[in-house]
């Protein structure tokens, strides 16, 4: 299960794409309906952790039965994964995590310091990762009220109750998620059984332009050691 960024889906076919050819059931969940003309569940983190972890309980089992469970989230959707997984957790213990490109840091906690660093952030992501239509579904009143959620949410606290294996990732040019924020949250995942970070290609939406390596390292989630890192 894939809990996209800013409730967008577009940019994710690739990875999706990439996740089913190794024979992966992979879903995307549309949580904010930008994807479809239906209405989704509030733009926050907290709702959308709880529609996904009521979508785990109600349909995973259901779609991929006898198949271990991966909740993967990018950028916003990384933290409502996060969140997400501390409610798995009670009910799905072979579950693992991948948080890929999680925002946001202590610093970008406010709307100019995150403005500074989005040019950095999306320098070697294309226009064409991104729906139009998508974009204006979603409408510019929800898209800041996910980021302005996602800048109120501490995910360097929550990742502390996570028991489940953890996977941490991002591009190596994403200044949204550097590499000092992952080690942060690394450090602070002392009940997790296991935890890495690899940085892969690319900047923020890697899972666009890099999505062979990063649906590797989805594949391999709940694994023994890190993998080597891939060449940039």
């Amino acid at each position: 299960m894939i809990v996209p960024g800013l409730g967008l889906t577009h940019y994710l076919r690739r990875l999706v794409d990439e996740l089913r050819r190794h024979g992966s059931v992979a879903t995307v969940l549309d949580v904010l309906g930008a994807a479809t003309r239906t209405r989704g569940t509030t733009p926050e983190i907290g709702a959308i952790a709880s529609a996904s972890a009521r979508w785990v309980r109600e349909r995973a089992t259901e779609q991929a039965p006898g198949r271990r469970l991966v909740l993967v989230g990018h950028s916003t959707g990384a933290q409502a994964a996060l969140r997400a997984a501390l409610q798995i957790q009670r009910f799905r213990q072979d579950a693992s995590v991948v948080l890929a490109g999680p925002t946001f840091a202590p610093e970008q906690r406010t709307l100019p310091s995150l403005m500074l660093r989005l040019p950095r952030a999306y320098r070697h992501d294309p226009p064409s990762e991104l729906a139009p239509t998508e974009l204006l579904r979603a409408g510019p009143r929800d898209l800041l009220s996910l980021v302005r959620s996602g800048q109120r949410d501490k995910p360097e606290v929550a990742v502390r109750d996570l028991r489940l294996p953890l996977t941490l990732t991002a591009g190596v040019h994403d200044a949204l998620a550097p590499r000092q924020w992952l080690e942060l949250l690394r450090a602070n995942a002392s009940v997790s059984p296991r935890c890495r970070v690899v940085e892969l290609g690319g900047s923020h939406n890697n899972p666009w332009t890099h999505p062979a390596q990063l649906a590797a390292l989805i594949l391999t989630a709940g694994d023994g050691p890190s993998p080597p890192e891939p060449l940039r």
